[in-house]
């Protein structure tokens, strides 16, 4: 039995008003045109029963649910466990059985709200942390944040409403993700959100979006994309990089003068750094090798151990 090739992962970010809903279902409907499943979710989510509607009615109409007060933590840990939830039972295994997904909403959204909101960075940082380890090696193919100069069709603190873009905006460059204007037709911003996986394969009607030519290898790990060739990461490489990446971020929290601990990473939090890691290399080699000076065959022990 073949095993069905692992879905896209596409987020659409952004503050209430920007189109994230209707592009969602839109940028869904184009793939499946094409031949691909594809289906779109949101964050909290509204499905009857679900969690998700409940933290959704909890956040915009607490009343309704005899709620009178919900201080900022709360509101935003209730969104957390609406989102574990929502990966666990229906995002996860979506993408595991070849469906594509357009999701309204990430662990973006958290931060900005509660950042905007005041919520303390350092419970802030442990939440996100929980929701990350929720998607465990799951990272979007697409992250993009929708732009617009004022909201569409809402009724909005304007001031507000203009904070949360420009966290947004911020967010998206600390994390390379796309800023994408929606500001022309609905169909203009749908072709600029598959625009990096149309260029690659030239999308034609009935032809798979991202059906790139590359061994299995790659379903199981994300794919770059560039107009050469697809990129093809590996387990090391991933891994290596992941590393670098948050101690870089520990350096930035340090030099913010946030509290302990600044890594959920279990290895990080013992104090190691890749450069404590180099001087304990060059250091065994310098032993090794002044050991070696005894022995007839110094030269290629020494260049064994490099």
């Amino acid at each position: 039995m073949t095993r069905a090739k692992r879905g896209r992962l596409i987020v659409l970010e952004g503050p209430d008003g920007v189109g994230k809903t209707t592009l969602s279902h839109l940028v869904a409907d184009d793939l499946r045109s094409r031949g691909r499943s594809a289906v779109a979710m949101s964050f909290p989510g509204r499905s009857d029963g679900s969690l998700g509607q409940l933290v959704y009615r909890l956040h915009h109409d607490p009343p309704s649910l005899g709620v009178s007060q919900l201080s900022e933590q709360a509101l935003q840990t209730m969104h957390v466990a609406a989102h574990l939830d929502a990966i666990q039972t229906r995002i996860l295994p979506a993408l595991e059985a070849g469906t594509d997904v357009i999701l309204d909403r990430f662990w973006w959204s958290t931060v900005v709200y509660g950042k905007v909101g005041g919520l303390d960075a350092g419970f802030l940082r442990r939440l996100i942390a929980v929701e990350k380890a929720s998607w465990g090696r799951t990272i979007p193919d697409a992250a993009i944040v929708l732009t617009r100069p004022s909201p569409m069709d809402r009724d909005v603190d304007e001031q507000h409403w203009q904070s949360l873009m420009a966290a947004y905006e911020d967010l998206a460059a600390a994390e390379n993700g796309r800023l994408i204007p929606n500001v022309g037709t609905p169909a203009d911003a749908v072709a600029d959100i598959l625009s990096p996986f149309s260029s690659v394969q030239g999308l034609r009607p009935g032809q798979g979006s991202f059906d790139l030519k590359v061994e299995d290898e790659r379903d199981r790990f994300p794919t770059a994309h560039s107009q050469l060739s697809p990129a093809r990461p590996t387990r090391v490489f991933d891994t290596y990089w992941r590393f670098a990446a948050e101690r870089q971020e520990i350096f930035f929290r340090r030099l913010r003068h946030e509290p302990e601990p600044w890594t959920a990473d279990p290895i990080l939090r013992r104090g190691w750094s890749s450069r404590r890691a180099e001087m304990r290399t060059v250091d065994f080699v310098d032993r090794y090798t002044r050991a070696a000076k005894s022995c007839p065959r110094r030269r290629p022990v020494r260049t064994a151990v490099l």
